[in-house]
Order: C-alpha cells, then sequence, then structure tokens
C-alpha cells in the first residue's frame, strides 16, 4: 500500500509512519503533493504548521541513504 511507506519533512526530520500522518501534520487536503516531492516531480508540498516555510519531504529510504552517504 502507498500510504503505508515512511516519510521524512527533510525541514524538521520528523519521521512520519505513513502518508496519512504527514499529510495531516502540514494540514494538506491530499498526500499527492508529498508523494510528488518524494519522487522529485515537486519541490515543495504544505507550509509548516509554525513557521510557515515551504516543506520538503523524501521518502524514508531516500532520506537514510543520503544520511548514509
Amino acid at each position: 500500500a502507498p500510504n503505508k511507506r515512511k516519510v521524512v519533512c527533510v525541514n524538521t526530520h520528523n519521521v512520519f509512519e505513513c502518508l496519512i500522518d504527514a499529510r495531516e501534520w502540514a494540514n494538506l487536503k491530499s498526500s499527492s503533493g508529498i508523494t510528488k516531492c518524494c519522487k522529485g516531480t515537486r519541490n515543495f508540498a504544505g507550509k509548516h504548521p509554525e513557521t510557515g516555510e515551504k516543506l520538503k519531504w523524501m521518502y524514508y529510504e531516500d532520506y537514510i541513504t543520503i544520511k548514509e552517504e
């Protein structure tokens, strides 16, 4: 199930167990923007609830790969 992939907010390094959690945190109506961000077809999706900065997202497995390099 695509909604079960872990995602990371690159700005805050928050890890979300699924897209729905991430979408709710970012106050988005749908998670497609986050998915597009993770796939590299979009730069940002949503804004930080407190700071208002545009949020960047990655799939957790991609994020971990980069962290290990």
